[in-house]
């Protein structure tokens, strides 16, 4: 019998999530130092709790700018 993954939740970060979406960034090496800054913007995606993945975007005007798209290692693919 075939095993399913607990289910994948979204929803709009929050100050919370901002030491998990850190780590995440960290880890994939991308850039976190401000994007704190823009959280409101930003969604996250939790499994059994836990954040597992973000994405975020910077408002410029009418324009924006894809902030960051980061998923934990083990759920990329």
């Amino acid at each position: 019998m075939k095993r399913l993954a607990p289910a994948i939740e979204f929803s709009a970060a929050a100050t919370k999530d901002v030491p998990a979406i850190t780590a995440l960034l960290r880890q994939a090496s991308l850039p976190h130092g401000d994007f704190a800054d823009h959280l409101a913007h930003f969604l996250v995606a939790s499994q059994e709790g836990k954040v597992v993945g973000a994405i975020g975007f910077e408002r410029h005007g009418a324009d924006a700018l894809l902030r960051s798209l980061v998923v934990s290692p083990g759920l990329r693919g």
